[in-house]
């Protein structure tokens, strides 16, 4: 996601909920200036910015950036990562440590979630082995 698309999807769930700026930064808690600064800024605003902004729009951050990354997947790996890496770039070091952590946790349950739908299929495999043995 370029800063652009960023900022234009901003707008659009602004308008879908029929809000206007000031009402974001109402919502997010922040003043006004702070918000047409993450309108006027060639580069994304800060992560607690983003997660205020979630918040507002009352979505999860992953959901907030998924269509594009569903698009960069279907682009290439490498498009995706181009723009994950940006992202991170213009984070600071405390706030990219808070990503690697969520991303870390994130793999941790999802492996977690497949070695748990693995034992349930082995143990559906087996049950259905016992029931032909009767």
């Amino acid at each position: 996601m370029t800063v652009k698309r960023f900022q234009q999807k901003i707008k659009q769930l602004m308008k879908s909920r029929g809000w206007k700026k000031y009402r974001l930064a109402e919502e997010m808690g922040v003043s006004a200036s702070t918000l047409q600064y993450v309108f006027e800024r060639d580069s994304f605003p800060k992560f607690e910015t983003i997660e205020k902004m979630c918040t507002a729009f009352d979505m999860t951050i992953p959901e907030f950036f998924i269509e594009d990354l569903v698009a960069g997947k279907k682009a290439g790996k490498t498009q995706t990562l181009e723009i994950i890496v940006e992202i991170l770039q213009q984070m600071p070091d405390a706030q990219q440590r808070r990503v690697l952590n969520i991303v870390q946790a994130i793999a941790k349950d999802t492996l977690i979630a497949a070695e748990a739908m693995e034992d349930a299929v082995k143990d559906n495999q087996s049950g259905a082995a016992k029931s032909k043995k009767k």
